[in-house]
């Protein structure tokens, strides 16, 4: 399935059509990683996306790594802010080829304050955001250029990145 995706999102013409797609391919390619590690994967609808062991409420957010960046939407912050998960996978593909570069585990509370607007670093629509970018010195000149600061868990996210990537065991 998640081959599928990949090759299905890799050749499509209209790269804005498959948004849907691109979030059921990180949704499979983090149940896989979960099955792999012996653990019970059920899909699930909103407000979350995968529940783990019957019990672990799992939201994954998928990101394309671009030039410089890539983002984790939780639109407004009400996910956050409304307890909807109890862990968050974000899940960061190349954005030539779909494959995936990263995959970033956090438990909820570590998100906290991505419910926190930043309009002016994304769209109105959705200005709750967690960025991962190649250097962070970019992230720091895009953060003084816009007038938007830049969240404690990020500065972590790109000084520790071993505390997260990978990290398949916090979800218990």
């Amino acid at each position: 399935m998640c081959e599928g995706l990949r090759i299905a999102l890799e050749h499509a013409k209209d790269k804005r059509r498959f948004i849907v797609l691109e979030g059921m391919y990180a949704e499979s390619l983090v149940a896989r990683k979960l099955l792999e590690n012996g653990r019970v994967v059920e899909f699930h609808a909103p407000h979350f996306d995968l529940l783990v062991d019957g019990k672990h409420r799992v939201e994954v957010k998928c990101g394309k790594l671009f030039e410089y960046s890539a983002g984790a939407s939780f639109g407004k912050g009400n996910q956050i802010k409304e307890k909807k998960f109890d862990y968050c996978v974000f899940v960061i593909i190349d954005e030539d080829n779909y494959k995936p570069v990263k995959f970033f585990v956090f438990s909820a509370n570590e998100l906290e304050e991505c419910a926190t607007p930043r309009p002016k670093m994304t769209t109105p629509d959705t200005p709750s955001i967690l960025f991962y970018y190649r250097d962070f010195e970019e992230f720091k000149a895009e953060s003084e250029r816009t007038g938007e600061r830049i969240f404690d868990i990020e500065r972590t996210l790109h000084a520790r990145p071993e505390i997260f990537e990978n990290r398949w065991d916090k979800i218990r």
